[in-house]
C-alpha cells in the first residue's frame, strides 16, 4: 500500500473518529447532565425530492452533529436551577417553548466559553443578526456565526432522520425504513416501534424507538421538536411525532407560535478540515479554506485552530498540524521533494491552487511559491519534528534553469 493511500486513510480515521459518538457534560453547581452526539457527514449531498409545497430540505454541505436524543427533563431543570425529579430526569423536556430553547442553547454555549447563539431585545423577543455585526452570517441570519450550540434548521433536523448515506437516499420514516411503525405507549417493547406517548405517560428518551441511518432515536415520535428558523407568518417549523401522535412521515412540517411548548433536539457544530466532504484531506481543500478566508467572514468549520477568528493560521495549522507537514509539499505526502517541484512547475505562473504549487494563497503560482518550495525541500515527515536535508547549490541552479526556461545565448558570425 502506498504511503498517499496510508496517510489518506489515516487522515479518514482522526476526521471520521470526532465521531460518530460524542458524550458532552454540562453542569450547573453538583449538578450535571450529559448529551451524547452523532456526527452527520457526508457533506454536499442532494436534497429530497419536493414536499406538498414545493419545497426541498436535507441538503447540508458541512459536517455536524445532533443529538441522539431528545432534550431529557433533566437538561431542562438544571438549566431553569430547580431540583431534578425522579423518576422524571430522562423524559422529554416538553415545557419549553421556542425561546426557551434558544435560551438554552446560549446557555450550552456560555458553559463551554463559546458566543450567544441568537439574540434577545430589551422585551427577550428573539432577533436577527445584523450585517453590520460580526457575528452575522450572510446564509443564516437567525444564528450567531461564531456559537457552536444551536437548534437545527430544518435541512439539519431532515438529514438527521431520514437520510441514508450508504444508499444515498431518504427515507419516510426516521427509523430508516419507508414503513410506518407501530405506536407504542411501552418502551419496554419492539425497539423498532415509535414511541409516542401521551400528556400523561413520558417515556424514557432513550427508550424512544428504532434508530436513523445516522443513529438518532424518536424523530419520528414521542414529541414535536423545535426548527430554527420562522416558517409562516413569523412562527416556527417543528418537526416529528408529537404526544399522543404518530406523524413522523417525513412529508410532515408545521408551524407553531414561539410561545408554544415543544422539545429542542441540539446541534453541535463543529471546525472540519476535509471541506470537500471527500474523506481525503487533500489540496482542495486547503484551496477551499484559502478561498473562504478571502470572504473575511466567520464560519466554525473553517476555524481549525478554534482561536475564533478564520485566517492565515488555520491553513498553517491545516498544514502543520493536521496533516503535518510543511509548505511546499503540494501532494501533501508528508515530504517536499522532486515532485513538488515538478506540480509547481507545470502551474507556474498559473492559478492552480496548493496541488499546482500555490503555497502562499494569493492565487497564483510564480517565484514567492518558489522560495517556499526551496527552503523547505527536502524535509519529510517525522513523528517527533520535520527534518530539512540541504541541497547542493548546483541542484537549484539547475532547478531555476527549468522552472524559468533559461537558454544559453548563442552569438552566430556570418
Amino acid at each position: 500500500m502506498s504511503k498517499r493511500i496510508v496517510q489518506s486513510l489515516s487522515l479518514c480515521a482522526v476526521i471520521m473518529g470526532i465521531a460518530h459518538a460524542e458524550t458532552i457534560s454540562f453542569s450547573e453547581g453538583d449538578r450535571s447532565f450529559e448529551i451524547e452526539f452523532v456526527t452527520i457527514d457526508h457533506p454536499g449531498n442532494e436534497p429530497d425530492e419536493p414536499d406538498y409545497v414545493g419545497n426541498t430540505w436535507g441538503d447540508v454541505d458541512y459536517v455536524y452533529q445532533i443529538a441522539k436524543y431528545e432534550l431529557p427533563n433533566a437538561a431542562s431543570i438544571i438549566w431553569q436551577g430547580h431540583k431534578p425529579l425522579s423518576p422524571d430526569n430522562q423524559v422529554r423536556a416538553t415545557k419549553m417553548d421556542w425561546h426557551d430553547a434558544a435560551k438554552f442553547v446560549n446557555w450550552l454555549n456560555e458553559k463551554e466559553g463559546y458566543d450567544p447563539a441568537y439574540r434577545f431585545d430589551r422585551h427577550e423577543g428573539h432577533v436577527d443578526w445584523y450585517p453590520t455585526q460580526p457575528e452575522y452570517d450572510p446564509e443564516n441570519r437567525f444564528r450567531n456565526s461564531r456559537a457552536r450550540y444551536v437548534i437545527p434548521t430544518g435541512d439539519e433536523w431532515y438529514k438527521a432522520a431520514y437520510y441514508d448515506p450508504e444508499g444515498k437516499r431518504y427515507f419516510d420514516y426516521a427509523t430508516g425504513s419507508d414503513e410506518l411503525p407501530t405506536g407504542s405507549n411501552d418502551p419496554t417493547t419492539n425497539q423498532n416501534e415509535i414511541i409516542w406517548g401521551n400528556f400523561r405517560d413520558f417515556v424514557d428518551v432513550t427508550k424512544a424507538g428504532g434508530l436513523s441511518p445516522f443513529g438518532t432515536m424518536g424523530q419520528t415520535g414521542n414529541a414535536n421538536e423545535w426548527e430554527e428558523g420562522f416558517w409562516h407568518h413569523r412562527q416556527h417549523g417543528f418537526r416529528s411525532g408529537g404526544q399522543g401522535t404518530v406523524e413522523g412521515h417525513n412529508a410532515h412540517r408545521s408551524w407553531i407560535r414561539p410561545w408554544t411548548n415543544a422539545n429542542p433536539r441540539v446541534v453541535r457544530l463543529m471546525p472540519n478540515p476535509d471541506s470537500d466532504g471527500d474523506g481525503v484531506l487533500a489540496g482542495n481543500d486547503i484551496d477551499l479554506l484559502t478561498d473562504f478566508i478571502s470572504t473575511k467572514n466567520f464560519k466554525v468549520a473553517f476555524d481549525l485552530n478554534e482561536d475564533m477568528v478564520v485566517d492565515e493560521r488555520d491553513r498553517a495549522f491545516f498544514v502543520e498540524e493536521i496533516v503535518g507537514t510543511v509548505f511546499g509539499d503540494a501532494n501533501l505526502d508528508g515530504f517536499v521533494d522532486f515532485e513538488d517541484f515538478l506540480a509547481l512547475s507545470a502551474s507556474f505562473d498559473q492559478g492552480n491552487g496548493w496541488a499546482g504549487g500555490n503555497f502562499d494563497g494569493d492565487g497564483r503560482t510564480d517565484f514567492d511559491d518558489f522560495l517556499i518550495l526551496s527552503e523547505n525541500f527536502g524535509a519529510t515527515r517525522e513523528i517527533s519534528s520535520v527534518h530539512v536535508v540541504p541541497e547542493p547549490t548546483g541542484l537549484w541552479f539547475a532547478i531555476l534553469l527549468t522552472l524559468f526556461g533559461f537558454r544559453p545565448h548563442v552569438v552566430r558570425f556570418a
